[in-house]
């Protein structure tokens, strides 16, 4: 509970909120419980049910329940949606809701689409500690292997990500002040992705590095605040909230003495960057008014917790950093609960104020 602690007050205080609300321990929930949005087709008259009403008639996918409605409704294309917790047994990790949330930072995304470079056999990435192997099998250095080097061309994806970022805060009129933490952050990911490299040829036996990252010919900069505002809230509020408590978790069940001080500053560099997303969004809101909270608003409802790894970890692997489905879910579960929603009706305030 430590890292949702110290990351909501960070995140809290990029939004100028003092009034925190109170968490919900996760002893409290049986099974898992996810955030969702779900929908009702409208009566014909574009006003949607209050929410204790719409409890009563929403549905939800068959291996859930509904927990509660936590928004009203947004009506649009004759449906009223609304931000709802679910209770659900097992979720299929192949559905196509999924994607990885493995991977620290903030990909270049385009098209949708988080977007990588191949790994290559080079030295020119790697640099930093490597883990000691002892005791490891050679299936279990592949498999670790595989998973830094995974890591690491995520971190080298977030270098591109965030300077596409800046590119889309000088564009839109943005604040020096988040410009210059968004420039910051691109620097940080070079090191990361440096950090992970290392780890991932220490357990090849042979260097690895990313090769050359595709780009589209032409720069994608985002055309409108409300563009920023929606890739800010989707890649930056949610994917970098959870990963930094995913990279948190990860920390608290390694032993290796060089992945711990590569995940140690991960998490607390994703801190940052998570904190810089809300700030930003902060922004976005107080410059765009309704239509840039609206939009918002929806992205964040559609916070979901999502894992894609199809099986448990032995702990000889935890001790380097991997973690199992079941933890990787409950972490991002328990981040929807506790800081995206929290944080989303914190930016309500603001917006309102403003």
């Amino acid at each position: 509970m430590a890292p949702v602690v110290a990351l909501r007050a960070r995140i809290f205080s990029a939004l100028g909120i003092a009034a925190i609300l109170p968490l919900t321990s996760s002893a409290e929930t049986g099974a898992p419980v996810y955030a969702e949005t779900a929908c009702l087709t409208d009566n014909g008259d574009g006003v949607c049910p209050d929410p204790e009403t719409a409890a009563g008639v929403l549905n939800v996918a068959q291996e859930c329940s509904l927990v509660s409605v936590d928004a009203e409704g947004t009506y649009a294309d004759g449906r009223c949606c609304y931000p709802v917790t679910v209770s659900c047994d097992a979720r299929d990790p192949g559905s196509e809701d999924d994607f990885d949330c493995g991977c620290y930072g903030r990909p270049l995304v385009l098209e949708g689409r988080a977007t990588q470079a191949p790994a290559v056999r080079t030295d020119a990435w790697a640099r930093g500690r490597t883990a000691d192997l002892a005791g490891l099998s050679a299936t279990e250095r592949e498999r670790l292997a595989a998973f830094w080097t995974e890591n690491g061309l995520a971190e080298h994806s977030s270098v591109a990500g965030f300077a596409r970022f800046t590119l889309d805060l000088v564009a839109l009129g943005a604040p020096a002040e988040l410009v210059s933490r968004a420039q910051f952050a691109s620097i940080e990911e070079i090191h990361h992705a440096r950090l992970c490299f290392a780890l991932a040829s220490g357990y090849r036996g042979a260097p690895v590095g990313p090769g050359p990252l595709p780009m589209p010919e032409g720069a994608p900069v985002a055309r409108t605040l409300v563009e920023l505002a929606v890739t800010t809230a989707r890649e930056g509020a949610v994917g970098e909230t959870l990963s930094a408590l995913l990279a948190a978790e990860m920390l608290s069940r390694a032993t290796d003495p060089a992945v711990r001080a590569v995940l140690a500053i991960i998490v607390r560099d994703e801190a940052r960057h998570a904190e810089l997303a809300w700030a930003t969004l902060r922004w976005a809101v107080e410059v765009g008014g309704d239509e840039v909270r609206v939009a918002v608003r929806e992205e964040l409802a559609r916070a979901a917790m999502r894992a894609s790894d199809p099986g448990p970890v032995d702990p000889r692997l935890a001790a380097h950093g991997m973690v199992d489905v079941a933890t990787a879910r409950r972490i991002a579960a328990e981040g929807v609960r506790d800081l995206i929603r929290p944080a989303s009706e914190g930016l309500e305030q603001v917006a309102r104020a403003a």
